[in-house]
């Protein structure tokens, strides 16, 4: 039997009202936006606020691993039993053991992925996947490619019993390429820096809007308007 599905507080509290208390266990989020930085702030804070929690983090990048590894000394996380770092790098390149690893093999990627959230289960109850971006793997391979593995993902994450949640960034491209990737999200954050404007996407929910404004390193978001889609 599953468990009930609960919500994870993200602790910033405009975005967390938008979404009426948080992000659903075992859902898809994708936050769109250009330019990077205003997008880069909100997907920070929410890493960050992951860090601080209790939960196990899957870690999805093509960065280096000290990138992550400072991430997790400057938020005084620093133990390798609540986190997996997994290096995806782009196709022809070496990782550290010398295995290549291609963004078009999903399959495997996928398995690893629910592998590595298996083994961290043991140590925590609850859990998110962080794709650091998606641009990577979209400019690596065609959008089909994408979107099979995110939709096979998804399936492996929704047989386990592992709550979970997806957290993926990914930058503005043509609206095929919106549609498709929306059509396995379970919900869309998508920013308007031209008009500090902030807009939630969630199935089985109206579409919400609110304006935001960066604050140093912070994102603040106003209460928001629900409008007609």
């Amino acid at each position: 039997m599953r468990r009930a599905m609960k919500k994870w507080n993200t602790n910033i509290d405009g975005l967390d009202r938008l979404l009426d208390g948080g992000i659903r266990e075992g859902s898809i989020c994708i936050l769109y936006g250009q330019p990077v930085y205003d997008r880069k702030i909100l997907a920070n804070e929410l890493f960050r606020n992951i860090l601080v929690s209790d939960r196990g983090i899957v870690y999805v990048t093509s960065k280096p691993r000290r990138d992550f590894e400072r991430y997790l000394k400057e938020s005084g996380r620093y133990s390798k039993n609540g986190y997996v770092f997994l290096d995806i790098l782009s196709p022809g390149e070496t990782s550290e053991d010398n295995n290549i690893t291609s963004f078009s093999d999903y399959a495997r990627i996928s398995s690893n992925i629910v592998s590595q959230m298996t083994e961290l289960a043991r140590v925590t109850s609850s859990q998110v996947i962080f794709f650091d971006s998606l641009d990577e793997m979209i400019n690596a391979i065609p959008l089909t490619g994408v979107f099979r593995f995110l939709t096979y993902l998804k399936t492996k994450i929704n047989e386990t019993d592992i709550p979970s949640i997806l957290i993926g960034e990914v930058g503005v491209y043509d609206d095929s390429a919106r549609k498709m990737i929306s059509q396995i999200a379970n919900i869309t954050i998508e920013m308007y820096p031209e008009k500090n404007e902030i807009k939630i996407k969630e199935k089985g929910r109206r579409e919400i809007k609110s304006r935001y404004k960066i604050v140093g390193e912070r994102i603040v978001i106003e209460g928001g308007d629900v409008i007609r889609v």
